[in-house]
């Protein structure tokens, strides 16, 4: 497993505290096989294919530190409808913050369980990756 790095924070961005704190509860909520990143600009939530050889990255929920999510599969974004899909019975955004740390991981856990059900490729059949 990635460990938190040192990174420098910018004024806007979380306190290292509070990303501390919401990679060790990712760590505990994450699925089977999903492991998560620290990233300069937010986190990486990474879906591991299954198996001894050749691991790949399967899936990619990257959620930065004001709220917004990006969702990858196969090394590739998905669809604005996508992506509208998958969010609209979330609420809107959470940014990370001492006082969000909980419902930041708690609304990416959401989204991450939401493209964990959708087991085969959702973008397999097109080449633009149209859900």
């Amino acid at each position: 497993m990635f460990a938190p790095s040192s990174i420098s924070v910018q004024n806007d961005a979380p306190h290292q505290t509070h990303i501390q704190q919401a990679f060790e509860l990712f760590t505990l909520f994450l699925p089977a096989y999903w492991k998560v990143i620290e990233g300069r600009e937010g986190v990486h939530l990474l879906c591991f294919s299954r198996g001894d050889r050749n691991i790949q990255k399967q899936r990619e929920v990257f959620a930065n530190f004001s709220g917004e999510v990006e969702v990858f599969v196969h090394n590739k974004c998905m669809s604005a409808q996508f992506h509208q899909d998958i969010l609209k019975d979330l609420g809107q955004s959470v940014p990370l913050s001492s006082a969000s740390v909980k419902d930041f991981v708690d609304r990416n856990v959401k989204v991450v369980l939401l493209v964990k059900g959708l087991e085969i490729c959702a973008g397999a059949d097109k080449e633009n990756f149209q859900f």
